[in-house]
């Protein structure tokens, strides 16, 4: 009865049922796409840097459980030194490249502190320093006494290549100087030596600074979250301001994930509503024909809802055929870049993948409004007066 009437009022009414399709067919695939690309971004932004090494440098922000304070030579505050399971969970976890370790403590003197950091002298982080040399040399080895300054601190305190600097009655020979490049100023020391020559005039075993080379820049959330895991007092800090900036950029990201999603989902539900409200108000003259042919408010109900499900239905597979076809069409596009203002471009491909779970979820979500808003407005039609129905236009 009613599915040969649905069909004849679709084919007779081409106009209003192809703009009625179309729109559903765009708001659908609007919200496939959206979806897709938002879920792309938090890896797009990645990819211009994708085999670039990121670096991280680890602290333990829990307090000492005893300090010397007859000591001239003390552990910073807040920089708790790492027990060694910690140090061996950090170097077998995913993605970790090298590991590198030191010890940091400070000098008191009458002219304030003097921030002191042991190193290992066959670690990444000492030859990443040694290029940093300016006169002299780095430590050559873990049992060489000699120390390397910064250099505005030995030109301040008069030292060079040669003297004598002494640490907790420790003398060490001043054997280099180096300039701090400005992007690892923060995490600079006014001397470096050995890390076994930390360990002896402080009087503390182990380290208190991890410094962590990690094979991918994308991952470096990855591996903060497993640090995490392994201890929540240690901070993981970035060790470049390329990967905090991206870092930065991605946490902003999944803090308006919903939020960005939820307005475009309620744009698009509220058109979806006036279309259909505006379509079966257009219908009340029909249904008052109906009416007054002996039809009963739940024949016309049935009909109405039949009449939007197959519209809906249609327009939700042309809205996935478009979205699929326009995501088959970008993920296709390469694109060249320069990361970090490198001459060597890098060819770039757009990681958008058609999710057929996000198609199903908004594609029902589509239909079960549809069918909602039109049951409502369709059973309060049915069931008013003939008459009303047919004086409206």
């Amino acid at each position: 009865m009613y599915t040969p009437f649905v069909i004849k009022e679709l084919t007779g009414r081409k106009t209003r049922t192809g703009i009625i399709i179309a729109i559903i067919a765009i708001m659908s695939s609007l919200l496939i796409l959206v979806t897709v690309f938002l879920d792309t971004f938090s890896s797009a932004i990645y990819l211009p840097f994708k085999g670039i090494d990121a670096s991280m440098v680890l602290q333990k922000s829990s307090g000492q459980k005893t300090v010397n304070t007859a000591s001239t030579i003390r552990i910073p505050f807040g920089k708790t030194v790492f027990s060694r399971n910690e140090v061996s969970a950090i170097s077998s976890l995913n993605h970790i490249k090298d590991i590198s370790k030191s010890l940091v403590v400070w000098q008191f003197g009458k002219n304030g502190f003097v921030p002191i950091e042991g190193v290992e002298p066959a670690g990444f982080i000492s030859k990443k320093l040694s290029n940093w040399i300016t006169k002299g040399i780095f430590i050559p080895d873990k049992h060489s006494k000699v120390a390397v300054l910064e250099s505005h601190f030995a030109k301040f305190n008069h030292l060079k290549v040669g003297d004598t600097l002494t640490l907790n009655q420790e003398k060490l020979t001043v054997c280099g100087t180096i300039k701090t490049k400005e992007e690892s100023q923060i995490f600079a020391s006014s001397v470096y030596i050995s890390a076994d020559n930390a360990q002896l005039i402080s009087g503390t075993e182990g380290y208190n600074q991890i410094y962590l080379k990690i094979d991918n820049l994308e991952q470096e959330n990855t591996v903060k979250q497993s640090i995490k895991g392994i201890n929540n007092n240690i901070i993981a800090i970035s060790g470049s301001t390329v990967s905090s900036s991206l870092g930065n950029v991605s946490d902003i990201y999944r803090k308006f994930y919903w939020f960005g999603l939820g307005i475009i989902v309620t744009i698009v539900t509220l058109i979806l509503v006036k279309i259909n409200t505006i379509a079966l108000y257009e219908k009340s003259r029909d249904i008052g024909i109906m009416q007054s042919v002996g039809w009963s408010g739940t024949d016309i109900i049935t009909h109405t809802l039949r009449d939007v499900l197959f519209k809906t239905v249609l327009g939700v597979l042309l809205g996935i055929f478009i979205s699929r076809g326009i995501i088959a069409f970008i993920s296709h596009v390469t694109l060249q870049f320069s990361p970090l203002g490198l001459n060597n471009q890098v060819s770039l491909t757009v990681p958008v993948v058609y999710s057929p779970l996000v198609a199903a979820a908004y594609s029902i979500l589509i239909i079960l409004l549809s069918l909602i808003v039109t049951y409502v407005l369709a059973r309060k039609l049915a069931y008013a007066k003939p008459a009303v129905n047919l004086r409206r236009v």
